[in-house]
């Protein structure tokens, strides 16, 4: 069997059924608890349904078990994230709690970039315009070690896995300018 190379730290897989607003945590190698939650558990990209809308704030915790009161007004560690239920089964994500999502400011304000310009939210409604380049990710499915590489790249942590020479993870970033 070989070992995943990944920056996370497992906590623990489950099979539990996310819901929207499950606060989660995650825990990078070497570094306190981070937290994340559920924005909208059953996003989609067109004909991919069942997705998973999720916000990872750059608050830490040395324990990381309770739901931090001041959660809803932190900034994000990366932009918005669709992605599907693996970062859960596999262990690298852990839900702790739930909460009310309509006081996050980044959840009013979370858009995603389509590859050929188009800004959506996360049932694939389209937008004109983004509301904010820190809360518009990219319209496209991330993996759990990809969602690795982000926030190692954050944290300024070694990336686990060596990405091609061209890799951009924010490559739409520049787009936005043009757009807000």
């Amino acid at each position: 069997m070989s070992i995943e190379k990944i920056n996370l730290e497992n906590l623990g897989g489950s099979r539990k059924v996310i819901k929207t607003g499950d606060v989660f945590v995650f825990k990078p190698k070497k570094h306190p608890y981070y937290y994340g939650v559920v924005i909208n558990s059953d996003a989609n990209i067109f004909t991919a349904k069942g997705l998973v809308h999720i916000h990872l704030f750059n608050l830490n915790s040395e324990k990381g078990n309770s739901v931090p009161d001041n959660l809803h007004c932190s900034k994000l560690l990366i932009p918005p994230i669709l992605t599907n239920k693996l970062g859960w089964r596999k262990g690298y994500f852990k839900t702790i709690g739930n909460i009310a999502v309509k006081d996050f400011m980044s959840a009013k304000n979370a858009t995603f970039f389509y590859y050929n310009g188009e800004i959506f939210d996360d049932n694939s409604n389209q937008l004109l315009v983004p509301k904010s380049i820190e809360e518009t990710g990219s319209f496209a499915i991330t993996s759990y070690l990809n969602i690795d590489n982000l926030i190692s790249l954050a944290l300024e942590i070694p990336l686990a896995v060596t990405p091609p020479d061209n890799w951009n993870p924010y490559w739409y970033r520049e787009k936005l300018l043009n757009l807000i």
